[in-house]
């Protein structure tokens, strides 16, 4: 048994809670003495909620090893937070006891408070709620798992810990008709229902108006739970009318429900809203021009904020974006730093925003404040790393502030979108040779095998006697199969590289990131060669006597070359009749040959007894050009030469990307622990060789 507290700060803006939980009572231990119930708050067992960010039901975990517990939190009479009145006193002794949150609810010495903890002390009441803020959540299908978050109050209630499941029951009904649909209305709870007042012959549609309106008033005959139960329960459709909503109507109402939910809660935070009142604009039928008017006419104001020197603007989603965009261009110049970037990557950067070079020199420290300061934070007398920590929102401080401007996750991204503009200029300025003789198949689409289909040539044209009939020509087709697979690594960038403004060490590690990859990818292409590993046919790629004797052990030479140019030039198709007639375009060498190779392309050459003509080289009767690498010495070939085949004419090895991933993809994770940005760069590709008669290979 271990006692677990955590003293922590409390922001004065802290949102309403958003996990609810029901407490079990531990009656035999009851101390009337000192006026303390026993309770168990909370496990990890899987409960169902509606998920507002999902837009449907999940089994919602609450991990307790996550969760910051203060020595006390207030016990509020039924979650109401507009008044210290409606408090009847505090839930303290906090413990995690075998999975289970504990704690004991104290009541004040108020006449009111007494005869609270006597109705619960004789059996009168029985129900408890707590209430925590998420902070960190993850989703695997249908279960959301709440890994970090705070507990901020409990409460005395009459029934259910679920003070919103009005609200659930609507938002299911709103936005889940299907899921409604394929539930089943038990007939022992319909009893029930009818015993409190439902007419027998209520329709489904009827039955959850029903629950609806009994849940409005203010002595429900209904509790919450037996509500939920409900709505879980309903058999048939609520059908609309006049006509079965299709699944397109479904996604608009879905797609209208979030528009309106994020538009008021942006009007809400940037009007500084109070919460009670925020919440009831959320769960009213107000449409968002109502309640604007609404909050102009109670008079909030939303407040101005400097943007850079000399520029102040007013909070809006539209100069929040212009803010975001002028620091994220300016983060990425500083990372480029000169650097040249292909026209692609150029337009995705774009033209210069209004307002960027106001950031071009500023420091990260002092960046972060003005992001914190636009999320409504007080960072006043708080040092740099303070200031930088609260921005990337490590702290549950960040998350409780019930900001909705680029909240703990934009300071961060302005890093990763800076990053990943220094990667790509980086990994396509990184040195490789491989996509010069490689082609570039289709994107895969998943990570199944795909199969290639090896052409074969056309069958020869017959001759047609008169009235004769036309015979069909044929293909022999063969196929490579081959899979892409995830290529990647983590590094991290340190809270002392942002405090000290060190650009410079971020930028030298994406940049080697970039650049390591490439490398890797160039190393697979020439490994190909070296593997020489066997085809679909059972064959290796290169063969002294199969696949038209594409292998010789003949040193680089002008012979070597003839012989490779009439082995390529006579190579047969699948019906080992047709002559295809290919053509050598490229000579590939380790670094070890390079100059051999470029003196017999370049050098001038010439075939025994025929003019003074160069045979090999650019714009010469055999045009071959020199690709020289050094991994192939690295491999450990530092005497065998290849021969390929331009692929535009016939397949040799090709790579193939998953689609979306043609350069390499960047995702972050913040280290809560260790003060730090994670940044995981991903990309996904798979080299194969596909058909042996454009490759040859000397000197073995």
């Amino acid at each position: 048994m271990a006692k677990r507290t955590k003293k922590i700060q409390r922001s004065k803006n802290q949102s309403p809670p958003d996990v609810l939980r029901m407490a079990t009572i531990i009656t035999e231990e009851i101390d009337r003495g000192n006026r303390s119930i026993p309770l168990i708050l909370a496990t990890e067992n899987p409960v169902r909620v509606y998920d507002i960010e999902r837009m449907e039901v999940v089994d919602e975990v609450l991990s307790l090893d996550g969760m910051d517990i203060p020595s006390q939190v207030p016990m509020a009479d039924s979650h109401r937070r507009d008044s210290v009145r409606n408090t009847f006193g505090s839930f303290r002794d906090f413990e995690v006891i075998n999975g289970e949150l504990r704690c004991r609810a104290y009541f004040a010495s108020d006449q009111e408070s007494v005869n609270v903890f006597n109705k619960y002390a004789d059996g009168h009441l029985t129900d408890f709620s707590v209430g925590a803020q998420s902070l960190q959540r993850k989703y695997d299908k249908k279960t959301k798992t709440i890994t970090r978050s705070v507990l901020i109050e409990g409460s005395a209630v009459l029934k259910g810990a679920d003070v919103n499941a009005k609200a659930l029951v609507a938002q299911r009904a709103y936005a889940e008709p299907e899921e409604l649909r394929k539930e089943i209305m038990n007939e022992e709870l319909k009893k029930m229902l009818v015993e409190r007042g439902l007419d027998p012959e209520a329709s489904d549609k009827q039955t959850l108006e029903f629950v609806e309106r009994e849940l409005d008033k203010d002595e429900p005959g209904i509790d919450t739970k037996t509500a939920l139960d409900v709505v879980r329960s309903l058999k048939d459709s609520i059908k609309p009318e006049p006509r079965q909503a299709s699944a397109d109507d479904l996604k608009e109402i879905q797609r209208a429900f979030k528009e309106r939910y994020n538009a008021v809660d942006e009007l809400c935070r940037s009007h500084k809203v109070d919460d009670k009142t925020r919440l009831e604009y959320l769960n009213g039928d107000k449409d968002v021009n109502e309640i604007a008017t609404d909050i102009l006419n109670r008079n909030y104001k939303p407040s101005g904020v400097a943007v850079g020197p000399g520029q102040t603007v007013e909070h809006g989603s539209s100069e929040r974006d212009k803010f975001y965009n002028a620091v994220e261009y300016s983060m990425v110049q500083r990372s480029l730093n000169g650097a040249t970037v292909d026209e692609e990557l150029q337009r995705e950067i774009g033209e210069a925003p209004a307002g960027a070079n106001d950031f071009r020199y500023m420091r990260i420290p002092e960046i972060a404040r003005q992001f914190c300061e636009r999320s409504g934070m007080d960072v006043t007398g708080l040092p740099p790393q303070e200031i930088i920590k609260r921005a990337i929102g490590q702290q549950s401080f960040v998350e409780r502030s019930g900001s909705a401007f680029h909240t703990t996750g934009s300071f961060a991204n302005v890093f990763l979108n800076s990053m990943h503009k220094k990667l790509r200029a980086a990994y396509n300025e990184a040195p490789s040779t491989f996509d010069r003789w490689v082609r570039t198949a289709e994107d895969a689409t998943d990570f199944k095998n795909m199969d290639k289909i090896v052409f074969g040539e056309m069958s020869m044209p017959e001759e047609v006697a008169e009235n004769g009939v036309y015979p069909e020509l044929t293909t022999s087709d063969g196929k490579e199969s081959y899979r892409v697979a995830k290529n990647g690594g983590i590094f991290s960038i340190t809270l002392e590289m942002m405090v000290n403004d060190d650009l410079g060490a971020m930028n030298r590690r994406i940049q080697m990131m970039g650049t390591s990859m490439r490398r890797k990818m160039n190393r697979q292409a020439y490994e190909i060669l070296l593997d020489n590993s066997a085809l679909s046919d059972g064959i290796a790629l290169f063969h002294g006597t199969s696949h038209g004797a594409n292998l010789d052990g003949t040193a680089l030479g002008e012979g070597a070359l003839d012989v490779g140019f009439n082995v390529m030039a006579t190579q047969t198709g699948l019906d080992s009749t047709t002559v295809l007639g290919l053509t050598p375009r490229f000579l590939i060498v380790p670094a070890a040959l390079g100059a051999t190779a470029l003196r017999l392309v370049n050098g001038g050459f010439m075939p025994t007894s025929v003019g003074s003509s160069p045979l090999y080289g650019s714009g010469r009767p055999r045009n071959l050009e020199v690709i020289e690498d050094g991994q192939l010495d690295s491999l450990g070939s530092a005497t065998n030469w290849w021969l390929a085949a331009d692929n535009n004419t016939i397949d040799t090895v090709e790579i193939s990307y998953l689609q979306g991933e043609r350069t390499p993809s960047i995702s972050r994770e913040d280290g809560f622990e260790t003060d730090t940005i994670k940044a995981k760069i991903r990309q996904t590709y798979g080299f194969k060789a596909i058909d042996y008669r454009g490759l040859y290979q000397g000197n073995t």
